[in-house]
């Protein structure tokens, strides 16, 4: 949850390797550990940049979802004053 990471290993070679949901998978070089040494490494991943586009992609798709909707109900508006006035118009006529 952290970042933090700690462990206990026999002497040997070793190689760190990271992955976490949205970020690029870490993989570190082959290293030697000897017994009773401590390994201290700081890593700092990197976004996936194609998760990032997906999600820029989902909001585009929402907005353009939104103006479409909002198009649609602006002429439902228009359509209904338009046949008001139409049937307001014939109602005067009928009058005369």
């Amino acid at each position: 949850m952290t970042g933090r990471y700690s462990f206990i290993i026999p002497q040997g070679t070793y190689y760190l390797k990271v992955e976490a949901g949205e970020y690029l998978s870490y993989q570190t070089e082959p290293f030697d550990a000897k017994e009773g040494s401590n390994i201290n490494r700081s890593i700092e991943l990197e976004k996936d940049s194609s998760e990032t586009k997906t999600e820029q992609e989902e909001e585009k798709n929402n907005s353009f979802s939104a103006i479409i909707s909002f198009t649609i109900l602006l002429l439902l508006i228009l359509l209904i004053f338009i046949i008001k006035k139409l049937f307001s118009r014939d109602k005067n006529e009928d009058n005369n």
